[in-house]
């Protein structure tokens, strides 16, 4: 009988060992204080990357399908405890079965590797004028014209959806809009609270990102007129000549994570780039900002995991640039002590 029993404990032990890592209950995390605790009170800082933007199309699916192999170079060699997924909705709209084939697959993938994904609306501009900057590429196949649609009853309609479909995966977090343009904070918060709303009507605990204004990295507003709903986080996107073109960190954003916690939805550089926001160095901004980040207690996914969107961490090859290697060598060591740029143009 014994051994019997020891025969079925090893035969469960390689099945899960060849079936991959073995899914876990991951806990819900909420806000207290300034922090991001997970369901002991524990601090937890969520380091890790943005994907590419994803889409059940041929154009995607030979470019940037995100898949498990995908999942396990990011855990395994990146080092990320969270992955953030965003959104287009002009893809949201013209992709077929967008849950089924995108989405549903990256969640189960963030359980069974115990990742916390952030699924974030990826769109930009003014909800109430419906003003938005129209890239050029936005009327090149697969888009329709308008990537970062601010239609407001469309992002409703997939907030809806969105979060009764994932409100029994603890793991997975809520950024309600990507960047917020050409509206100010007063005119901003009750949309923010009105999204919010959504998402808390089918899943009352989850934890969800706020962005501020000014392309998400203006939150000076929520200093005196935060947003009124519980379990919130604050999002701020910052890139190179940020804080020379729109203003310093400390009064932007650094001083409210002394009193909410602040996520840097999407930081990086791009070396030699004719845009100034983007042109940037590890010694210039990376190393810079990754200790801010870290002494102000701040969660980030760095943009962008991909061989194209920029900035890239990963060159044609699918290798890490210099951008992509700092991010990686955050990931793993915690600091960025020792490190150097290793080329201007990587």
């Amino acid at each position: 009988m014994i051994l019997a029993i020891l025969l079925i404990i090893v035969t469960l032990q390689v099945v899960r060992y060849e079936q991959g890592p073995v899914t876990i209950p991951m806990s819900g995390l909420h806000v207290q204080r300034n922090r991001i605790v997970d369901e002991n009170g524990l601090p937890v800082i969520l380091r890790g990357v943005t994907i590419d933007e994803q889409c059940d199309d041929s154009y995607f699916s030979n470019l940037q399908r995100f898949d498990e192999a995908d999942m396990a170079e990011l855990v395994q060699v990146w080092h990320v405890n969270v992955i953030r997924v965003p959104i287009l909705p002009d893809l949201w709209q013209s992709c077929s079965n967008y849950f089924q084939n995108i989405l549903d697959p990256i969640v189960n993938l963030g359980s069974k590797y115990r990742v916390y994904v952030l699924l974030g609306w990826h769109a930009h501009g003014n909800p109430i004028t419906g003003q938005v900057e129209h890239p050029s590429w936005g009327n090149q196949y697969p888009y329709h014209g308008n990537p970062y649609n601010p239609n407001m009853t469309l992002a409703t309609s997939f907030w809806n959806a969105t979060a009764d479909r994932y409100k029994n995966d603890p793991w997975v977090i809520y950024s309600i809009w990507n960047e917020p343009a050409y509206i100010t904070w007063t005119n901003w918060r009750p949309i923010a609270e009105q999204l919010v709303g959504v998402v808390r009507s089918h899943n009352p605990n989850s934890l969800i990102l706020v962005p501020g204004v000014s392309w998400a990295y203006d939150l000076r507003g929520a200093y005196n007129d935060p947003v009124n709903r519980t379990n919130i986080v604050y999002e701020t996107h910052v890139y190179p000549m940020f804080d020379v073109v729109k203003g310093p960190w400390d009064q932007y954003f650094g001083y409210l994570a002394t009193y909410h916690p602040v996520f840097v939805g999407e930081w990086g550089f791009h070396p030699g780039d004719p845009d100034p926001e983007l042109n940037g160095t590890v010694d210039n901004f990376g190393k810079l900002l990754v200790t801010y980040m870290a002494r102000n207690n701040m969660s980030w996914t760095a943009f962008c995991w991909s061989t194209w969107w920029l900035p890239s961490m990963l060159n044609s090859s699918s290798q890490p640039t210099d951008y992509g290697q700092f991010v990686q060598n955050v990931l793993i060591t915690g600091t960025v002590a020792n490190q150097t740029s290793q080329s201007s143009t990587a």
